[in-house]
């Protein structure tokens, strides 16, 4: 297939990267060639003109910090506690420096040697990349660290250290060793980020505030205090105070209260740059005022792009030029003060694309970061839409004839549209249940419809339900399309969940895809079902029209293909869907005639993806050209004449979500993923023609493939390298930063996990109380074939064929009795494999409950449950079956249930006896003071059976309860005079007297006298001792 190009010189090609982490310091670095920045658990590396180079991925969670050791090495630390040197011109692993537990916060590089902190405030040193442990560890306060500055001005090397609760540490290095030389105390804050004075800034400049020879001692702090401090850092001077560069915008200040500040602050050879809170950034610069008084103020960088929001990293690129991160998801190249270039990046998901109809430049992005974005590429111009969304934005749609009216979906389930030109947004009052999958613009039904408003907006939710959104009322109620279907084409069962909806370009046709893969066509105005299409057997992720008005394309077969472009046939219609099934069908509806029979087989069937079809999209210049996407990480197109591949795009990491086709240019195709990235790239750049046999990604990102996930065993080793564990298209789960990720085993060594195979995991099924018929269904074809003849023969014939066909095979499909030999046949497999409790189940849905009792007696397999029912037998049965639980309980020394169930059939003295034999004291006292007389000799046999063994383990005191309980004062009395310390004496004494034991008072008294002359003795001993000392 010729694609061809416009002869002209082909344009570079734009994307939207993975935007820099947030609220980090030190996640952005450059040397002057190459421009690194941390990105979620990777390394974005860009060129000096912002042009994405590679990524790198090895760390296994959030990337906190990078540091460029030189021209060609890289250092960066991670949430995960790995510290990496990376060769940046090979992409590849030069050693790991640093494996622990702690995060590290942050990784700097210097000519005295590699320093890092971690969030315990460890600071580690190498003399070297080639190192695999530090040399020196040290930790002089126990905070975390957030910022390190090293400056080699000086005759020493000092390290500057800033830490959480506002101090800052100065210590000197000396070879392997860091010692702690002053602090420097003025913030009370977070401090943000450190800086020295550089080699080549002129010593000239803030010479008001400090010496020309003490300019390479100078160190500048900005802390969450909103104060940017200066210091004399070697001799610990205070030397002046500033505030956050002012605000240029006031439309800002309403959402400062409610977010974290942060600023940054950079030391540039032409001075100190900073950040406000709200993300102006300006340079500190000496100005005269009337009298001749010399001030610091701040000048700041007026360009008409800069940041909308905080600043969270600055780094300096050499030649008057800076790089600055923001909450904005933006990189933004400043030289001598004005915005040079801009790099926009996501945070999150790319779930969909979209390009205007009538602005063919402008891209609509809906992404997981909460946001609407509108791309104009090659502008290199991004507008970001934050109010009103609010949550992760699913899917986007441009209106057909409306220039700059954009509708969005979100995760919430709620639906808006925006106005690109006037900036308006707009949300419906009919939410979704879940989230919104598939929206297009298409003909409201005739019964809806006024003379105002003909088109609408027709959502799909992951419950299942299509409504449809009046855009000039979307304070009203929306129609609701499934219901709307059900009456007008009186349906007979109703249709599974819709999952995909799409309104053919003149909005005649409407396509509807369901949960079973079921596809429906519907005519306006009266939306009348016109055909159905059953060639999918999974969900329908998405449907895509085409109207071809070139060339016939033969999508069908030759014995089928007789229809031609014509003047009665002046376009042809082309339907696109992708399924879980991994494979995209076409559908000719040029010439339909309407039939309520489903069409088993599509014109044209394009198979080669090895995971589920996320998007598909047709070349609007060629219509015999479609793209897909998939969860195998590729981007195909395919030639629908012949149902070959034409070109296979594999330069995403990760699982694709969303494709369109460029409307501006013939060879270019926009991709998002899950990566954050949306990619433009050139279909004649691909040498690929198909997707990889084999999927290139985890399994647990392809459900649709049909890799099945493996059960756990016990102690299994699971390398960290695995993926998260798998998530339905249909509701991603985006993980906010920190985001975990690939964990190569060169970084971590494998985990041995036990798993507890009798714990259930919640939501999860128990085990099919149908095994066989189960397990029947799931046969080979052959079988299934003869299942199906069997159950014919048997519903729509008398013969005696159908008499002699197995229960196990058609007994959920055949007539009664034979449900009940199915029944019978699988409780007979429950009982022989020790199913007990599935084998029951079964009795009780067969109504023989008796039957069901007296094998769980013989069995010895009772249950509560079963307890339950057996009172349905007779009091007889009944007790037989509580005799035989209690046996059981008493086996499993479930001693207390046991006595339990005995004070049910009213044997009261057995319950006691045997809570008494196995010392249960408490539980048989309590049984025993509630159901007997309290004049019982048994009463009295618990007291003295429980005194006696407390008195054998010197529970003096709980001996003594149980004896005066039972009325027996003297024993209590003996007892207690087995203590020999004078306050239990005293009580000994007390107790004689109420118990009137006048034969024992003496000896007790003549024992309280003795113990109180012996501590009186000691007393004296311990003053002795104490006067002398």
């Amino acid at each position: 297939v010729m694609l061809g190009t416009d002869g002209e010189e082909a344009e570079e090609l734009q994307c939207l990267y993975t935007a820099p982490n947030w609220y980090q310091s030190h996640v952005m670095d450059s040397n002057g060639s190459y421009i690194a920045y941390g990105a979620r658990n990777m390394i974005q590396i860009l060129d000096r003109t912002l042009k994405p180079l590679r990524m790198l991925s090895s760390h296994p969670k959030r990337v906190t910090t990078v540091s460029f050791a030189d021209e060609d090495t890289l250092l960066s630390g991670c949430d995960g506690g790995v510290v990496i040197a990376w060769s940046v011109s090979k992409g590849s692993i030069l050693n790991t420096l640093l494996q622990t537990p702690l995060p590290v916060s942050v990784v700097i590089w210097s000519a005295s040697g590699i320093f890092s902190g971690d969030d315990k405030g460890f600071l580690c040193v190498w003399d070297s990349i080639t190192r695999d442990k530090p040399i020196g560890r040290f930790q002089p306060f126990a905070e975390k660290v957030l910022t390190l500055a090293c400056s080699d001005c000086a005759d020493r090397c000092f390290l500057a250290v800033g830490y959480r609760m506002g101090t800052i540490a100065i210590m000197v290095v000396s070879e392997a060793d860091l010692t702690l030389s002053h602090t420097l105390k003025g913030h009370d804050s977070d401090i943000f980020k450190l800086a020295w004075c550089k080699k080549t800034f002129p010593k000239s400049l803030y010479s008001s505030v400090i010496g020309e020879s003490d300019v390479e001692k100078m160190l500048v702090s900005i802390s969450r205090d909103k104060s940017i401090r200066l210091w004399n850092g070697v001799d610990n001077n205070f030397l002046r105070s500033v505030g956050y560069p002012p605000k240029l915008s006031s439309s800002r200040e309403s959402n400062l209260s409610k977010e974290q500040p942060w600023a940054a602050v950079l030391w540039t050879d032409s001075g100190i740059v900073a950040s406000s809170v709200m993300g102006d950034v300006a340079k500190l610069e000496e100005q005269s005022t009337e009298d001749g008084i010399v001030e610091l103020k701040w000048s700041s960088f007026d360009s008409p792009h800069a940041h909308s929001k905080k600043v969270f990293c600055m780094s300096d690129l050499g030649d008057g030029m800076v790089l600055s991160t923001s909450m904005d998801r933006e990189v933004i190249l400043w030289k001598d003060g004005e915005c040079e270039k801009v790099a926009h990046g996501l945070g999150g998901f790319a779930y969909g694309l979209d390009i205007s109809p009538l602005a063919p430049n402008r891209v609509a992005v809906a992404t997981g970061d909460n946001l609407v974005r509108i791309w104009e590429p090659y502008q290199n111009k991004v507008i970001q839409v934050w109010h009103s969304v609010r949550t992760k934005v699913m899917v986007i749609a441009w209106h057909p004839y409306r220039e700059g009216l954009v509708s969005f979906g979100t995760e919430e389930g709620r639906v808006g549209i925006y106005n690109v030109n006037s900036g308006s947004m707009s949300t419906s009052s009919t939410y979704h249940e879940k989230p919104v999958y598939s929206m297009s613009w298409g003909y409201i039904p005739t019964k809806f419809e006024d003379d105002q408003i003909k088109t609408g907006l027709y959502t799909c939710g992951g419950e299942g339900t299509i409504w449809c959104h009046k855009p000039k009322e979307l304070g009203k109620p929306a129609v609701n399309v499934n219901a709307y279907l059900a009456a007008e084409n009186k349906y007979k069962n109703l249709p599974p969940g819709r999952t995909a909806v799409d309104w053919e370009f003149n909005s005649k046709l409407l396509a509807v895809g369901c949960s079973t893969g079921l596809i429906e066509i519907f005519k306006a105005p009266n939306l009348h079902q016109i055909a159905v299409f059953q060639y999918h057997s999974r969900i329908i992720n998405k449907l895509r029209w085409g109207r071809n008005e070139g060339e016939y394309i033969p999508v069908k077969s030759e014995q089928q293909s007789t229809t031609e472009n014509t003047e009665e046939n002046p376009a042809q219609l082309l339907l696109a869907s992708g399924s879980d099934d991994n494979h995209i069908c076409v559908q000719d509806l040029t010439s339909i005639s309407p039939s309520s029979t489903p069409v088993l087989t599509a014109d044209r069937t394009l198979m080669g993806h090895t995971a589920r079809i996320t998007d598909v999209d047709w070349n609007p210049h060629n219509f015999r050209n479609l793209v897909s996407t998939s969860y195998d990480g590729t981007a195909q197109v395919w030639d629908v004449a012949t149902g070959a591949g034409v070109s296979n795009y594999r330069g995403h990491a990760g699982r694709l979500f969303s494709v369109r086709w460029s409307h501006t240019h013939l060879d270019c195709v926009f991709t998002g993923s899950d990566e954050f990235t949306v990619r433009q790239w050139r279909i004649s750049d691909n040498f690929d023609t198909m997707p990889p046999k084999t999927n290139q990604l985890a399994p647990s990102f392809t459900k649709g493939s049909g890799n099945k996930k493996k059960k756990k065993k016990k102690n299994v080793v699971i390398s960290e390298n695995k993926v998260e564990k798998e998530q339905s298209w249909r509701k991603v789960e985006e993980p906010a930063p920190p985001l975990e990720n690939v964990i190569q085993p060169a970084i971590l060594e494998p985990v041995t996990v036990t798993v507890n195979d009798t714990k259930r995991k919640k939501g999860t099924r128990g085990k099919s109380l149908l095994p066989l018929a189960s397990r029947r269904d799931h046969s080979a074809k052959a079988e299934q074939a003869h299942q199906i003849l069997q159950i014919a023969r048997d519903m729509f014939t008398d013969s005696a064929e159908s008499s002699a066909i197995s229960s196990v095979d058609v007994g959920l499909y055949s007539q009664r009795p034979k449900v009940f030999e199915l029944v019978a046949a699988e409780r007979a497999n429950h009982v022989a494999e020790n199913h007990h409790h599935q084998a029951a189940l079964l009795g009780i849905w067969s109504s023989d409950i008796a039957g069901t009792i007296d094998t769980a007696i013989q069995t010895k397999t009772m249950s509560e449950s079963l307890l339950s029912v057996a009172v349905m037998c007779g009091l007889d049965k009944y007790t037989e079956a509580v005799e035989c639980y209690i046996s059981q309980l008493s086996k499993s020394r479930d001693f207390v249930t046991a006595a339990s169930y005995l004070l049910v059939l009213g044997r009261t003295r057995q319950a006691i006896e045997l809570l008494l034999d196995e010392e249960c004291f408490r539980e048989a006292l309590a049984i025993a003071k509630m159901r007997l007389s309290p004049d019982d000799e048994l009463i009295r046999t618990i007291y003295g059976r429980w005194a006696d063994k407390q008195e054998r383990e010197m529970q003096f005191d709980s001996a003594a309860k149980c004896y005066l309980a039972s009325g027996d004062g003297a024993r209590a009395v003996m007892v207690m005079l087995r203590r020999k310390d004078v306050a239990s004496l005293e009580t000994t004494v007390q107790v004689a007297e109420i118990t009137n034991q006048q034969d024992l008072l003496p000896g007790v008294r003549a024992a309280l006298q003795e113990a109180q002359k012996l501590e009186e003795l000691a007393r004296e001993g311990e003053e002795v001792i104490t006067n002398g000392s």
